[in-house]
């Protein structure tokens, strides 16, 4: 995979990420097979008007969220670089938020401690292509487990496994600084004003005139964010936008233009929060983060560099 195409899916993790920093509420289970749906959790008390406001709400709206589904369509425009070449694909998103241990307070007049950061997983499942007119199924899966970043290529029987976080410590794949997926979301909002402008525009604005898509973002709020020069992102990226349900900030899409030219925009629709099965069990189980390699599959492990190895 060359830079440019790992980049990209560096870009579509990081929406699949952001709905850790989307506000939730407890699911109540429903009998039958399909998966509950969490109630929807109340509209914000106002407006928001500036980035800073905004900001300010996405940095606290992922309370309560322990799990989430999503229909995926991933559009990916290459630069005429390489080809000008136009994918579609779509799929399905699977997200966990899996709590690590109970929080035990031994006196109480003393603050309690804070609790340990959960640890995030989610998948995306790819099982259609289209370019052009040419639509095929093709099962493409991308894992982090919390620690690997995983592809899986059933038609190429292939599995590539990047370690990006060293074992047993728990990361936010999305925090500056910290994390391999540095995009702002659900972060402190000093972080991301140090590495971007970000300004607050009209939904609509930089919207192609597609009836459909421009009646489903007319009800969001979008964020420009620009890369300062000199930061990490400024090398990948020119802007980033992102649009936010007005009713509930769930992020509803993310659209992105890379230093060349090439262009990456994700949309998430029929999104269900903490969806639970008929038996008011999580319908998102570890299961769905298999990073196993399948018997007969060509493997291939990168794993970080050991402590020694950066020493010498």
């Amino acid at each position: 995979m060359t830079r440019s195409r790992h980049r990209s899916f560096q870009t579509f993790i990081t929406l699949a990420v952001s709905v850790a920093g989307s506000l939730a509420a407890p699911a109540v289970a429903q009998p039958g097979a399909t998966p509950a749906v969490a109630a929807q959790p109340p509209e914000p008390a106002r407006p928001f008007t500036t980035a800073d406001e905004l900001l300010d709400a996405l940095a606290t709206a992922d309370k309560g969220l322990a799990s989430l589904t999503a229909r995926v369509r991933y559009v990916r425009n290459f630069g005429a670089i390489e080809g000008g070449e136009v994918q579609i694909r779509s799929g399905t998103l699977w997200f966990l938020a899996e709590p690590q241990s109970s929080v035990v307070v031994t006196d109480p007049d003393k603050p309690a401690p804070a609790a340990p950061p959960s640890r995030k997983r989610f998948a995306i499942d790819f099982t259609t292509l289209q370019i052009g007119s040419e639509n095929r199924k093709e099962e493409k899966s991308y894992i982090f487990d919390g620690e690997w970043f995983i592809e899986k290529d059933a038609a190429q029987r292939q599995i590539i496994k990047r370690r990006v976080v060293p074992a047993g410590e728990i990361a936010d794949p999305l925090r500056i600084g910290q994390g391999p997926f540095p995009i702002p979301i659900g972060q402190r909002k000093q972080e991301i004003l140090a590495r971007f402008d970000v300004t607050l525009v009209d939904p609509l604005e930089g919207i192609p005139d597609a009836p459909s898509l421009r009646i489903l973002l007319a009800t969001t709020y979008q964020l420009k964010l620009v890369p300062k020069p000199n930061t990490d992102e400024a090398n990948d990226f020119r802007e980033v936008r992102i649009w936010y349900r007005t009713t509930d900030l769930l992020p509803r899409m993310a659209r992105t233009i890379e230093t060349d030219g090439s262009a990456a925009e994700v949309l998430l629709i029929e999104m269900k929060r903490n969806p639970l099965d008929h038996q008011g069990k999580s319908f998102v189980t570890l299961a769905r983060f298999d990073g196993q390699t399948p018997e007969g599959w060509a493997e291939q492990v990168d794993d970080l560099p050991k402590p020694s190895d950066t020493d010498k």
